[in-house]
């Protein structure tokens, strides 16, 4: 009787140990420190759970389909010198090599308790002669039904004759853990890459220095440009890809009202000459000139006597035509004349280009936005789309207080990144079915600060952060 009633003791005590692991292993996940602190501890806490001599674990490089050892652990410090841990870190396995590259292939759990007769471990742990194996566990670490990695143990204590059904069952248990601890870190890696990149968006936005629309820029260069080669009119026509026609874009000068818009057939015209030819050309009488067009002077009026046209270039690319008409004076324009309205089509090609790119960053900047709120809400299958219903909503009300676009623009913003600090909140509590405890609720109140905190520093975002800091507060 009392000897029943020692082992009942001893897997009692066996019991509490383990669940004070499985307790530490739980406070080590909450912790957001270095993500390869982290699984160094959650390694040696394994070690410790499952009583055995060493531990691996292996991640999914996707842009190379590798397994890369990222982490090594031993129950004792003399058991492993750092030299042979910083060896065997980095080293690389294709799937389905070695016993964690076919756990990895295969989707499986594997033991190994001889390795004399299994040797595929070999290629997991390296040449280190002086640490022998004699048995071995691979479980796959896998988030949301994907493989991200491999969790490997060597050498279970002797006394219990190899590993067992049960060990797999713990191990899994605790790999789950760490394959939630893997894709924080990897969300973390997401978020800064992603801010990263907003920031060197940014910095190239602030380039593009003009504080006028595109269309005032334009307009205002054929103006100057008027006065100066004293011309009639001076305009702007760009290319249309799509339907291979030149359209006036910009105008200054006698009835250039009447030519917004207006559109010319692919190589029509003097301009469209100059657009296929990427030539300039200097025409002092028009009737003499059979590339002249006069469907223009009939749409508008105006009467064309002379003209010069140079090609709008981006780089070697042309992308449209600058035009002079009717030198004052009834004089002829001048090759310096050309020198200055090539001039003008440079500055404006620039200040072409500079919009667009606007846009481009623009969008591309927005893409981001959307791309940095869809890994936060990935966290949270629950609140998909949140984020985005939010804005839409946001920007219904904005319509109804007649809001200008760039309060608009921060609104929607805003609603797209108001929950960014969730990347703060342990998953475990994102996640959790039932109520949350206060402690938990502390965790989930400190979201908007830390977003607040995290986007504080850019620059393009500071008339959002207001909204992303304060929108669980409310008035009553």
């Amino acid at each position: 009787m009392s000897e029943e009633l020692e082992q009942l003791r001893s897997k009692v005590g066996t019991l509490e140990h383990k669940i004070s692991i499985l307790q530490r292993v739980n406070d080590v996940i909450a912790f957001s420190g270095n993500v390869e602190k982290v699984l160094e501890r959650l390694l040696d806490l394994t070690i410790e759970f499952l009583d055995v001599e060493f531990a691996v674990i292996y991640l999914l490089r996707l842009e190379r389909n590798v397994l890369k050892c990222a982490v090594v652990r031993s129950r004792e410090p003399s058991t492993l010198n750092q030299k042979d841990k910083d060896h065997l870190k980095g080293t690389l396995l294709l799937p389905g090599d070695g016993l964690a590259g076919h756990v990895f292939e295969k989707n499986i759990c594997q033991i190994v308790n001889d390795t004399n007769e299994d040797r595929r471990h070999c290629a997991d742990w390296g040449s280190l002669e002086n640490y022998p194996i004699k048995n071995a566990l691979a479980v796959p670490l896998i988030f949301k039904e994907l493989r991200i990695g491999v969790i490997e143990l060597f050498n279970k204590n002797e006394k219990f004759g190899g590993f067992s059904e049960k060990d797999i069952q713990e191990l899994s248990a605790i790999s789950n853990q760490i394959s939630i601890v893997i894709e924080n870190a990897r969300l973390h890696a997401l978020m800064n890459h992603k801010l990263e990149e907003m920031n060197v968006l940014f910095s190239a936005m602030s380039l593009v220095n003009s504080s006028l629309k595109l269309d005032d820029v334009l307009d205002n260069l054929m103006s100057m440009a008027m006065r100066i080669i004293d011309a009639e009119g001076c305009s702007i026509l760009l290319q249309n890809l799509e339907n291979n026609t030149l359209s006036f874009v910009a105008a200054s000068g006698g009835k250039h009202d009447e030519i917004r818009n207006v559109s010319l057939k692919k190589g029509e015209g003097i301009a469209g000459w100059v657009a296929e030819h990427n030539e300039s050309l200097l025409i002092p009488d028009v009737r003499r000139d059979v590339r002249f067009s006069n469907r223009i002077d009939q749409y508008s009026g105006f009467e064309t006597q002379s003209v010069l046209a140079v090609p709008l270039r981006i780089e070697d690319t042309v992308i449209g035509v600058a035009e002079a008409i009717n030198k004052r004076g009834g004089g002829s324009f001048t090759f310096n004349d050309r020198r200055i309205l090539d001039t003008f089509a440079s500055t404006g090609a620039m200040a072409i280009q500079k919009a667009r790119l606007y846009e481009d960053l623009n969008e591309l900047f927005i893409s981001t936005v959307r791309s940095v709120a869809d890994a936060i809400e990935a966290k949270d299958p629950y609140t998909r789309g949140h984020s985005e219903r939010i804005r839409r909503f946001s920007l219904m009300i904005a319509d109804k207080l007649n809001l200008d676009d760039k309060n608009k623009q921060d609104l929607g913003l805003s609603s797209l990144l108001h929950d960014v600090g969730k990347i703060g909140v342990p998953e475990a509590i994102l996640l959790k079915e039932g109520k949350l405890t206060e402690a938990e609720w502390v965790w989930m109140r400190r979201h908007p600060v830390i977003g607040a905190d995290m986007l504080a520093h850019i620059k393009k975002l500071s008339n959002c952060i207001p909204g992303i800091r304060h929108h669980q507060e409310h008035y009553d």
